[in-house]
Parts: structure tokens; C-alpha cells; sequence
């Protein structure tokens, strides 16, 4: 795809804590992140690639955070080999529309899957994983994972990739993905699944998970490149659903953005975990994960 904006700067930061309600019952932390370039390292220029994932962390999915920590690393490799694609054709935004939308879903799942069968064929389910199954959700739980074996490692995918002619969002499951503008306006660019209610979601463990996928491209020109976002906000379930609204959980969009306007990105990463784990404790009790997108200004 013709590139049409200059290069600009863009950095990634992000963190992933451990919920309270996990350290309390000694869980461990099912969610899972990772970005291109620079993960762990605060990573710089474009393309970005950030990908966050939550493990279902139910009986079934016992083995869930090995679930999220695939996802995040399969939508990477395959964001980045999509985008490669792209820069070698010069093909028109529809063709781009309609890659993204019903080829790079099925690829993700597809990709999540062999990885997942991988590690099966290394690690086959144990007696003991059956019996404390079967002890917490009893002998219809260990027959639908023998269904299914993809269940015992689902979990949720939120991906974004910025280019310089373009943002791809990508969503299965819950969570959230906001844009913030250099005003401080916040905008939630997936609308929530009304079929998410209580505990249920979406999940790469599904039958044709693909067609679950929610997708949003949105092109930029050369002349709209000041209009792209100051802020890109991805995070799991467990950080919205520790705010009593939608209003007051968005509103982080212009807190973060007050604070880079005072703060280096390095000095809010390191204060990123602090924040995440307060949260967690006075909210949700559930891990929380935040990667944030941001652009330079000046650049």
C-alpha cells in the first residue's frame, strides 16, 4: 500500500500485575502482553504492533495464561508478516478492508492453534489436571474439554497496528481499546459485544472463533496525519471493570495524556505497575494489563 504520512515518532509502553484476588488465592496472572518493536523495552518508531490478551482463568481453561501469552506472541508474528505483505503490493484500501476483516482473523486463530497443539503434543493433559477439574466442575467439565482441548488455554485477543497510512484495531473477546486525541477526547474504537454479560466472552478456543472477531481500519492521508490519535489505550477487562461506569473508566484517557504532558514515557511506565495493582486492589480484583500507543506531538 502506497505509504502517503512522513514517518513519525510513535513510542509503546505497558505493564501487566498479578489481580489481588489472584494473589490472594495464589493464581497466577492470565493475562499476557507484548509489542513490536522493543518488547520488553519501551519500543519506538513504525510500524507499532501491540497485542494484549486475557486467559479465561476458569476451571476449564487451566492452562489459560500459557493460552493469552500465545496469543499475544501469534498476533504479533502475524500482524507483522500481514504488514510485510502489504508494503510489498500496491493495493487499494478495499482489497486492504477486506484482507484485514476475513483473512487476518482466520490466520490469528489458526496460527493460536497450532501453537497451542504444539504445546499439547509436548505437555498432554494430566490425571491430575482431570481430577481437580472434575473435583471444582465435575465429569461434564472434563467431557467438554475432551470436546475441545482448545478450551483448557482459551482466552481473548485486542491487537492494534499502526502504520503511517493507517490504524488496524482488532478485538475477540472483552476489553477495551480507546483512542485519545491531542484534546483529551476519548473514544472507545470497538463497541462492546451486547452477547458479553457477566462472566461470558469470546474466545480463540471457540468453534470458527474467527467469525467473532470484531475489526475496524482507519485510513489516513497525508493531510489528516495531525488528526491520528495522541493516545492508543489496549487493556484487559479486569481495568474497566474496576471503574462503576463508562464514563469514569474513559476518563483515564485524558489522565494518561495530562501525564506525558509532564512525564517522559519511561517515567509513566515506571509508575504504570504501582497504578494497575492500586487499581486492582480498590476495584475488580482481576489481573489488569495496559499497553498505550503514543504519538510525539513535535515529531
Amino acid at each position: 500500500m502506497k505509504k502517503d504520512i512522513p514517518q513519525e515518532k510513535w513510542r509503546c509502553i505497558g505493564e501487566s500485575v498479578r489481580g489481588a484476588s489472584h494473589l490472594r488465592s495464589g493464581l497466577p496472572n492470565q493475562d499476557a502482553i507484548e509489542w513490536y518493536p522493543g518488547h520488553p523495552e519501551p519500543g519506538l518508531g513504525l510500524p507499532v504492533i501491540l497485542a494484549v490478551s486475557d486467559g479465561h482463568g476458569s476451571a476449564k481453561s487451566f492452562r489459560s495464561d500459557k493460552g493469552s501469552r500465545f496469543a499475544v506472541s501469534t498476533a504479533i508474528d502475524v500482524i507483522q508478516e500481514f504488514f510485510s505483505t502489504i508494503q510489498k503490493s500496491d493495493i487499494n484500501f478495499s482489497t486492504l478492508k477486506d484482507g484485514t476483516e476475513r483473512l487476518l482473523p482466520q490466520r490469528l486463530v489458526n496460527e493460536w492453534r497450532t501453537i497451542v497443539q504444539k504445546d499439547l503434543e509436548e505437555h498432554p493433559l494430566t490425571d491430575e489436571e482431570k481430577e481437580n477439574l472434575v473435583k471444582r466442575d465435575g465429569e461434564s467439565a472434563w467431557k467438554a474439554v475432551e470436546n475441545n482441548n482448545f478450551l483448557v488455554y482459551g482466552a481473548t485477543l485486542l491487537a492494534v497496528l499502526v502504520t503511517e497510512s493507517f490504524i488496524l484495531y482488532v478485538q475477540l473477546g472483552d476489553g477495551d481499546i480507546l483512542e485519545v486525541s491531542s484534546e483529551g477526547e476519548t473514544t472507545r474504537m470497538l463497541q462492546r459485544d451486547p452477547r458479553l454479560i457477566a462472566n461470558e466472552t469470546t474466545s480463540l478456543c471457540m468453534n470458527k472463533a474467527w467469525n467473532e472477531f470484531q475489526v475496524h481500519l482507519e485510513p489516513y492521508t497525508k493531510a489528516m496525519s495531525r488528526k491520528m490519535p495522541a493516545l492508543i489505550l489496549v487493556s484487559t477487562d479486569g481495568y474497566s471493570n474496576s471503574f462503576s461506569t463508562d464514563e469514569g473508566f474513559e476518563k483515564i484517557g485524558r489522565d494518561y495524556l495530562n501525564m506525558f504532558k509532564s512525564h517522559s514515557a519511561e517515567e509513566v511506565r515506571q509508575k504504570l505497575k504501582g497504578f494497575l495493582e492500586e487499581t486492582s486492589e480498590k476495584g475488580s480484583g482481576d489481573d489488569i494489563t495496559l499497553g498505550i500507543i503514543k504519538r510525539y506531538l513535535d515529531a
